[in-house]
């Protein structure tokens, strides 16, 4: 293989690996960021940062109990 054969073969590889981390990362990105965000922002800016950021979501998955058992029954799940 000849070098500009390997720089062209390195070069798609690379755009490649980049486009699968964006097509993953982005949905990512969007749940996180939604989850600080009121409703109303949510719909207003949907791939912006929030105007002002809310905690109150994780206060309130944790404050009735269920995602402690969502997360022990993932690690049950995942452990068999």
């Amino acid at each position: 293989m000849n070098k500009r054969h390997k720089i062209v073969s390195q070069t798609v590889r690379t755009i490649v690996v980049w486009t699968i981390a964006l097509i993953c990362a982005v949905p990512l990105y969007y749940v996180v960021i939604s989850s600080f965000k009121t409703p109303i922002d949510m719909i207003k800016h949907p791939l912006q940062l929030p105007t002002q950021w809310l905690w109150n979501n994780y206060i309130d998955a944790f404050a009735d109990g269920t995602i402690i058992q969502a997360f022990i029954n993932t690690i049950i799940v995942t452990a068999v």
